[in-house]
Protein backbone atom coordinates (compact mmCIF):
# COMPACT_ATOMS: atom_id res chain seq x y z
CA UNK A 1 0.00 0.00 0.00
CA UNK A 2 1.32 3.49 -1.15
CA UNK A 3 1.77 5.98 1.57
CA UNK A 4 -1.42 7.87 -0.06
CA UNK A 5 -3.22 5.30 -0.14
CA UNK A 6 -2.37 4.67 4.05
CA UNK A 7 -3.02 8.32 4.71
CA UNK A 8 -6.30 7.76 2.61
CA UNK A 9 -7.03 4.94 4.93
CA UNK A 10 -6.35 7.00 8.00
CA UNK A 11 -8.91 9.74 7.00
CA UNK A 12 -11.32 7.34 6.30
CA UNK A 13 -10.52 5.97 10.22
CA UNK A 14 -10.97 9.47 11.47
CA UNK A 15 -14.37 9.50 9.99
CA UNK A 16 -15.25 5.90 11.13
CA UNK A 17 -14.16 7.12 14.46
CA UNK A 18 -16.41 10.62 14.28
CA UNK A 19 -19.39 8.01 13.29
CA UNK A 20 -18.85 5.89 16.66
CA UNK A 21 -18.52 8.70 18.63
CA UNK A 22 -21.84 9.91 17.52
CA UNK A 23 -23.14 6.18 17.97
CA UNK A 24 -21.97 6.36 21.57
CA UNK A 25 -24.55 9.68 22.03
CA UNK A 26 -27.15 7.98 20.29
CA UNK A 27 -26.36 4.19 20.23
CA UNK A 28 -27.89 2.22 17.00
CA UNK A 29 -30.33 -0.13 17.47
CA UNK A 30 -28.97 -2.57 14.82
CA UNK A 31 -31.83 -5.23 13.37
CA UNK A 32 -30.07 -8.68 13.94
CA UNK A 33 -32.42 -10.61 12.81
CA UNK A 34 -30.82 -10.29 9.04
CA UNK A 35 -27.81 -11.85 10.99
CA UNK A 36 -29.47 -14.35 12.58
CA UNK A 37 -30.78 -15.52 9.38
CA UNK A 38 -26.82 -15.67 7.89
CA UNK A 39 -25.22 -17.64 10.91
CA UNK A 40 -25.37 -20.57 12.47
CA UNK A 41 -26.31 -20.98 15.80
CA UNK A 42 -22.74 -21.76 16.75
CA UNK A 43 -21.65 -18.33 15.15
CA UNK A 44 -23.95 -16.72 16.41
CA UNK A 45 -22.79 -15.70 19.67
CA UNK A 46 -19.72 -14.14 18.10
CA UNK A 47 -21.46 -11.74 16.12
CA UNK A 48 -23.48 -10.72 19.40
CA UNK A 49 -20.64 -10.24 21.32
CA UNK A 50 -19.73 -7.32 19.08
CA UNK A 51 -20.63 -4.04 19.89
CA UNK A 52 -24.04 -2.33 18.86
CA UNK A 53 -21.51 -0.07 16.75
CA UNK A 54 -19.39 -3.08 15.02
CA UNK A 55 -22.78 -5.01 14.96
CA UNK A 56 -23.83 -2.13 12.91
CA UNK A 57 -20.77 -1.67 10.76
CA UNK A 58 -20.70 -5.63 9.99
CA UNK A 59 -24.76 -5.14 8.70
CA UNK A 60 -23.37 -2.33 6.86
CA UNK A 61 -20.87 -4.59 5.08
CA UNK A 62 -23.38 -7.56 4.56
CA UNK A 63 -25.61 -4.86 2.90
CA UNK A 64 -23.35 -3.44 0.54
CA UNK A 65 -22.13 -7.44 -0.57
CA UNK A 66 -25.98 -8.11 -1.07
CA UNK A 67 -26.56 -5.05 -3.08
CA UNK A 68 -23.79 -6.06 -5.77
CA UNK A 69 -24.74 -7.20 -9.11
CA UNK A 70 -23.44 -10.86 -8.10
CA UNK A 71 -25.11 -13.01 -5.45
CA UNK A 72 -22.48 -13.30 -2.64
CA UNK A 73 -21.48 -16.95 -1.03
CA UNK A 74 -22.82 -18.12 2.38
CA UNK A 75 -19.05 -17.78 3.67
CA UNK A 76 -18.77 -14.27 2.22
CA UNK A 77 -22.22 -13.31 3.92
CA UNK A 78 -20.98 -14.92 6.96
CA UNK A 79 -17.63 -13.27 7.01
CA UNK A 80 -19.67 -9.69 6.08
CA UNK A 81 -21.07 -10.17 9.81
CA UNK A 82 -17.93 -11.92 11.46
CA UNK A 83 -14.86 -10.19 10.04
CA UNK A 84 -14.27 -7.69 13.01
CA UNK A 85 -15.14 -10.84 16.08
CA UNK A 86 -11.68 -10.80 17.06
CA UNK A 87 -12.21 -7.43 18.50
CA UNK A 88 -14.91 -7.95 20.46
CA UNK A 89 -14.06 -8.49 24.31
CA UNK A 90 -10.34 -6.57 23.76
CA UNK A 91 -10.80 -3.53 24.74
CA UNK A 92 -10.28 -1.69 21.30
CA UNK A 93 -12.58 1.18 21.48
CA UNK A 94 -12.17 4.18 18.94
CA UNK A 95 -9.38 5.67 20.37
CA UNK A 96 -6.94 2.55 19.65
CA UNK A 97 -8.69 1.83 16.46
CA UNK A 98 -7.83 5.29 15.08
CA UNK A 99 -4.40 5.03 17.02
CA UNK A 100 -3.74 2.16 15.14
CA UNK A 101 -4.56 3.52 11.39
CA UNK A 102 -2.40 6.36 12.10
CA UNK A 103 0.13 4.46 13.27
CA UNK A 104 0.51 1.91 10.64
CA UNK A 105 0.27 4.88 7.98
CA UNK A 106 3.46 6.31 9.67
CA UNK A 107 4.79 2.68 9.49
CA UNK A 108 5.15 2.22 13.16
CA UNK A 109 2.00 0.19 14.21
CA UNK A 110 3.97 -3.22 13.79
CA UNK A 111 6.93 -2.11 15.95
CA UNK A 112 5.12 -0.86 18.74
CA UNK A 113 2.37 -3.62 18.88
CA UNK A 114 3.29 -6.12 21.14
CA UNK A 115 1.36 -9.18 23.05
CA UNK A 116 2.62 -8.40 26.73
CA UNK A 117 3.86 -5.65 28.47
CA UNK A 118 2.29 -2.04 28.40
CA UNK A 119 -1.49 -1.59 28.02
CA UNK A 120 -1.12 0.73 25.59
CA UNK A 121 1.12 -1.40 23.26
CA UNK A 122 -1.20 -4.82 24.36
CA UNK A 123 -3.61 -2.95 22.79
CA UNK A 124 -2.00 -1.87 19.35
CA UNK A 125 -1.16 -5.42 18.99
CA UNK A 126 -4.60 -6.65 19.90
CA UNK A 127 -5.73 -4.37 16.63
CA UNK A 128 -2.92 -5.56 14.50
CA UNK A 129 -3.77 -9.25 14.95
CA UNK A 130 -7.89 -8.80 15.48
CA UNK A 131 -8.10 -11.01 12.13
CA UNK A 132 -5.96 -14.05 13.17
CA UNK A 133 -8.19 -13.69 16.65
CA UNK A 134 -11.30 -14.05 14.48
CA UNK A 135 -10.50 -16.80 12.09
CA UNK A 136 -9.27 -18.79 15.33
CA UNK A 137 -13.14 -17.74 17.09
CA UNK A 138 -14.61 -18.49 13.55
CA UNK A 139 -12.43 -22.21 13.46
CA UNK A 140 -14.07 -23.08 17.35
CA UNK A 141 -17.54 -22.12 16.38
CA UNK A 142 -17.25 -24.54 13.32
CA UNK A 143 -17.64 -22.03 10.79
CA UNK A 144 -17.18 -22.88 7.21
CA UNK A 145 -13.26 -23.14 5.97
CA UNK A 146 -13.93 -20.30 3.64
CA UNK A 147 -15.46 -17.81 6.17
CA UNK A 148 -12.51 -18.44 8.76
CA UNK A 149 -9.83 -17.60 5.78
CA UNK A 150 -12.09 -14.45 4.79
CA UNK A 151 -11.87 -13.48 8.23
CA UNK A 152 -8.38 -14.03 8.52
CA UNK A 153 -7.44 -12.03 5.42
CA UNK A 154 -9.92 -9.61 5.30
CA UNK A 155 -7.21 -6.91 6.63
CA UNK A 156 -4.56 -7.96 4.26
CA UNK A 157 -3.34 -9.55 1.70
CA UNK A 158 -2.78 -13.57 1.92
CA UNK A 159 0.71 -14.61 1.06
CA UNK A 160 -0.40 -17.52 -1.56
CA UNK A 161 -2.72 -18.30 -3.84
CA UNK A 162 -5.44 -20.98 -2.76
CA UNK A 163 -5.83 -19.26 0.74
CA UNK A 164 -8.81 -17.89 0.01
CA UNK A 165 -11.64 -16.56 -2.92
CA UNK A 166 -9.51 -13.23 -4.07
CA UNK A 167 -12.46 -12.36 -5.74
CA UNK A 168 -14.61 -12.75 -2.56
CA UNK A 169 -11.60 -10.88 -0.85
CA UNK A 170 -11.85 -8.63 -2.54
CA UNK A 171 -15.56 -7.81 -2.50
CA UNK A 172 -15.48 -8.65 1.53
CA UNK A 173 -12.82 -5.31 1.51
CA UNK A 174 -14.51 -2.64 -0.38
CA UNK A 175 -17.80 -3.20 1.46
CA UNK A 176 -15.56 -3.08 4.77
CA UNK A 177 -13.57 0.02 3.62
CA UNK A 178 -17.16 1.52 2.30
CA UNK A 179 -18.77 1.26 5.65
Amino acid sequence: MSSGSLWLAAARRVHKGLRHLAALVVPPRPDASRARAVLSPEAWPLFSALSAVDQQHALCVLDRLSGQAIPISAPLAQAALLHDCGKAGAGLNVFWRTASVLLKAVGMLSRLAIPSGPRWRVQLYRQLHHAERGAVLCEQAHCEPATVALVRWHDRTPPGAGMVSIQDLELLQAADEAC
